[in-house]
């Protein structure tokens, strides 16, 4: 639903940025999820790792973003 608020073009710059922080966050609750159900599977003897790049100045950014606006 975030992702089609963002694409309408007739919001305000302060209403756009907003629904980013919005987006962001909730993209976090659903990583925040994933993280509790690994757990599950750590305790549970059924996890499997495999190692990936990530881009650290874009996680600080984004963090940085989300608690900018408090």
């Amino acid at each position: 639903m975030l992702q089609l608020a963002l694409k309408r073009a007739d919001h305000g710059e302060l209403d756009r940025s907003a629904i980013e922080v919005a987006y962001s966050s909730a993209s976090g609750q659903l990583d925040l999820i994933g993280d509790i159900l690994d757990i599950a599977r750590i305790e549970s003897g059924r996890l499997s790792l495999n190692p990936e790049r990530a881009n650290l100045r874009r996680l600080v950014e984004s963090i940085l973003r989300v608690f900018d606006g408090q």
